[in-house]
């Protein structure tokens, strides 16, 4: 589950910061004056559009006072028509009826190795995992009118769309969630719905209640790019929200918390195809490494469904957000011409293949220009870097890992880029591994796997002479791979 850590990490701080912080609508005039009902989660913007057939966390805090033990907290979803059509409640505060018995080690949350986190403290946010019966967890487990936990100042729940779920990979035949007799629900319906809570105390009485509109619906597209990459990160938010393309950030099905990584996989994997199988994908193709989870859905959510050269795919035009107060720009990168060329730079003697310091000290000079031709200094290395678009790969190279299908695995892809430079009768064959690992503390170790940072001989090429050079993508068989191609010219000074 190591993959997930960064991801799980962001999201988990977002919820964090959101039991702290306000957004969501209350109504005054059905409330307690001093109780208030924040809705955190669905978040304003992106959270409040949600995909059809996929279940959906609800996470709210609750200000003006505490909740009291013998509440009654309600979590429901109306209707364009106000009629309720899901609601899930609890009548007594604490984690008491939160049991993970009724799954198999693999499905829980896995503690991070250096914490001392035990689950019990994260089990407020883990209402998946609720049990009607707390003597008959494996009797009561499926039960979706339970899926709620409040604490003093916080209330988790989960809204479920339908019983038998479209792609739900479960195997153990669990998380089938139902009526409160047992009964299959069916899908949602596409449409506007209200998200409700309320509480209330033991005679009925309402003490706070809140409502949020929130719309089921395919996405106009969902992009996908590594989280936590600062600047190229607001650049890939900026660019869906001008494009109205959505990003998950909320937290899915089987987030349980800083401490914890993902568990509930099921669920969770089941939420992510509901969102990137239904609508056209978009790829950020920066510091995407082995361990991201974009690279996992890339694999799995791309490449298992064939869905690759459909995809629209985004690089920073120059590499980064910023390359010698050259300011980059997100850009596309077409199938037609599936190598993107970044920048050339001279460089220091320590540069080496796939290792891009990105504190600058290596690099003494940059040509962001490629129309003209990249100008390099005589007698000094310089190095070429580019971007590669993902191709589908046929059947055989791909394993399904039908366990855990998101630890699918590609046996094939692009290794290595083969450059030849030629000048009037000279020609020069140099063959570079591909990928690009970005640093500024000298830990190379996380390389982005569809990119590339070459490093070339100070002698290599002749002062006063212009060299043609053609790149080729090999891929891990050692066989170019058709159409991977691109062309540019370099001018030794």
């Amino acid at each position: 589950m190591k993959k997930l850590t960064l991801f799980r990490n962001i999201i988990a701080t977002l919820l964090l910061v959101a039991i702290l912080t306000s957004c969501g609508t209350t109504r005054p005039e059905d409330s307690d004056k001093d109780l208030r009902i924040i809705i955190d989660f669905p978040s304003d913007g992106q959270g409040q559009l949600i995909a059809p057939e996929r279940n959906f966390k609800v996470i709210a805090t609750v200000e003006g006072g505490t909740i009291p033990d013998d509440a009654i907290v309600r979590v429901s979803l109306l209707d364009s028509n106000g009629k309720e059509v899901r609601y899930t409640q609890s009548s007594r505060k604490g984690i008491r009826n939160v049991d993970h018995s009724w799954m198999t080690d693999s499905e829980l949350a896995y503690r991070y190795p250096d914490r001392d986190t035990k689950f019990e403290e994260v089990a407020y946010l883990a209402p998946e995992l609720v049990v009607r019966d707390i003597n008959d967890p494996m009797g009561t487990c499926n039960d979706a009118t339970v899926k709620c936990i409040y604490m003093d100042n916080s209330i988790t729940a989960l809204i479920t769309s339908a019983t038998d779920l479209k792609y739900m990979n479960d195997s153990k035949g669990l998380f089938h969630f139902t009526d409160a007799d047992g009964k299959a629900l069916t899908s949602l319906p596409e449409g506007q719905y209200t998200l409700r809570i309320t509480i209330s105390d033991k005679d009925a009485k309402v003490l706070a209640l809140t409502d949020k509109p929130i719309r089921i619906e395919i996405p106009v597209g969902i992009i996908i790019f590594r989280f936590g990459m600062n600047e190229v990160m607001s650049l890939a938010m900026k660019y869906a929200d001008e494009n109205s393309l959505k990003y998950l950030t909320d937290p899915l099905p089987g987030i349980y918390g800083l401490e914890f990584e993902a568990a509930d996989v099921a669920p969770g994997f089941q939420a992510e195809m509901a969102e990137y199988l239904t609508s056209p994908t978009y790829i950020v193709n920066y510091d995407i490494n082995q361990t991201s989870v974009s690279f996992r859905e890339i694999t799995f959510m791309c490449q298992t469904f064939g869905r690759t050269d459909s995809a629209r795919v985004l690089c920073m035009d120059i590499g980064e957000a910023d390359v010698a107060g050259n300011k980059g720009k997100l850009v596309e990168i077409p199938k037609e011409a599936p190598i993107h060329i970044y920048r050339c730079d001279v460089v220091s003697g320590d540069a080496a293949d796939q290792n891009y310091d990105t504190s600058g000290k290596q690099t003494e000079s940059t040509d962001v220009v490629i129309a003209d031709g990249f100008k390099v200094e005589a007698g000094k290395p310089f190095a070429i870097s580019g971007a590669i678009r993902p191709y589908q790969l046929p059947e055989d190279e791909i394993i399904i890992n039908t366990d855990n299908p998101m630890m699918s695995q590609m046996t094939n892809g692009i290794n290595e880029i083969e450059y030849t430079f030629t000048t009037e009768n000279t020609l020069l064959r140099r063959t570079k591994p591909a990928g690009l690992a970005r640093s500024e503390k000298d830990d190379f170790s996380n390389i982005s796997v569809m990119e590339f940072y070459n490093v070339f001989d100070a002698n290599l090429l002749e002062k006063g002479k212009s060299y043609e050079v053609d790149i080729q993508a090999i891929d891990k068989k050692g066989n170019p791979v058709a159409g991977y191609t691109a062309i540019f010219r370099i001018d030794v000074e």
